[in-house]
This record gives C-alpha cells, structure tokens and sequence, in this order.
C-alpha cells in the first residue's frame, strides 16, 4: 500500500445533516484508524461552528502531513486544538453584551463565553412585554372589561402562553416578521376557541407584534446567534 494511501486511512471525517427543533444541525465526526480510538466529535447549532467544521478538513489534510511524525491522539488533540481556538475568534461581536463583568484578557478557560447571560429564548407572554402594554391599552382605550390581570391569559379560561412561546421561538429562528407574526394570529384564534371577548385580545396582541414587533425580533435573533455559540463551544470545547 502506498504510503499516501496510509496517510488517508489515518482519518475520516462524516458529515451529516439532520433537523432538531427545526434548526438545522452539523454533525462532524472525526475518527481514528484504530477501532477503540472514539475521536473528536463536533456538534453544532449556529452557523459559527457549522462553517468552521465544514473547513476543518483542511486541517486535517495539514495534520495528515504530520503522520509520521505524531501518534492518532495526539493528532485529534491538535485537530481538536486548532477548532476551538478559532472558534473562539469567531465569536460574534453582538454576543459581547451578555458577558457581564466576566472578561479579562488572561482568562484561559474562556469563562465569558461558557458562562455569557442569555435571556431564554421563550417566556410566555411576558411580563412588561408589548403584549401587557396592549392588554392596558385595550382596557383603556376601548373600555373592554374582562381583562384577567395575567397577561399569558388576559381573558380568563384562556390560555396565550403556547402561542406565545412559538411566536418567541419563530422570531429566533430567524423566520420572517410577517410569517411569524400570521401564525402567531392563527395560534391565538385557536386558543380562543370563537369566544369574542377572548378575540378582541388576541386581535390586540396581533396588532402589538405586527407594529411593535421589529426590535424584539432583531433582539431574539441576536440572543439566539449567542445563544448557540455558547452552546457550540461548551459542547465542543
């Protein structure tokens, strides 16, 4: 057997693509020549990771240079070295907001990444959302009573915290305004079950998202953007 041929034996890198949550995620497996030999393994969410494993073959091809030289572990050790150094460097710049006072230079373990502050991608409803501020509005300006205080439920025996969540979620996923917005319509509609009262709420809170909506889906998209970075680095690194 030629000796380039050894060399492309000595790793093998397996790509697939798969749907989780509706997001798109990678998964890259590299492994050994050996059969107990587990590799280094690379999973990722955002799209900071999954760019970098679709390169990570040229480092490979760098470090199968090297064959002779260094043994399987140590080779994977340096793959695995030279992918989450860089992915480090690709940290969105937007993700430094949810640092806190954790950054400093000399930190080694990377704590601002592992442990940045993300708000959750869902919380109902909200509390001090634009989603209270219309059920107020709608008590005021239109004199509609009926409004529960709790505004997962303003019309009592009705519950908005699913559709709510998946509006939430659908603004996260990068999906457009409008298309979230409409289903956010339909889910609400759903939950009221035809009760008119109940209605006029869900139309409200239609209305909110439809012309107050666009700050917190570009929030939603950062947060996810940062969200997945931690995800990727502490699941990588």
């Amino acid at each position: 057997m030629s000796k380039d041929r050894q060399k492309s034996l000595v790793f093998s890198v397996l790509l697939t693509i798969f749907t989780a949550e509706a997001l798109s995620v990678e998964r890259i497996t590299i492994v050994g020549q050996r059969p107990n030999d587990n590799g280094f393994s690379v999973l990722c969410s955002g799209s900071e990771c999954s760019n970098l494993a679709n390169s990570i073959a040229a480092a490979i091809t760098e470090y199968q240079s090297q064959v002779d030289s260094i043994g399987d572990e140590q080779l994977i050790q340096e793959v695995q070295n030279t992918f989450c150094q860089t992915l480090r460097s690709r940290e969105p710049q937007s993700c430094h907001q949810f640092r806190g006072n954790q950054y400093w230079p000399g930190d080694q373990t990377y704590s601002y990444i592992r442990n940045m502050h993300i708000p959750p991608i869902s919380n109902g409803c909200g509390t001090g959302s634009i989603f209270e501020s219309a059920a107020v509005t709608l008590l005021e300006v239109r004199g509609l009573d009926g409004f529960s205080g709790n505004v997962n439920s303003p019309r009592a025996g009705y519950d908005f915290t699913s559709a709510c969540n998946n509006h939430d979620i659908c603004y996260a996923s990068g999906s457009s305004q409008r298309s979230c917005d409409d289903a956010f319509a339909s889910n609400l509609l759903s939950a009221c079950s035809g009760e008119l009262r109940c209605g006029d709420f869900a139309g409200l809170y239609v209305s909110a998202v439809r012309v107050l909506g666009g700050p917190a889906k570009q929030n939603a998209v950062v947060q996810n953007t940062c969200r997945n970075f931690k995800d990727d680095f502490n699941a990588n690194c």
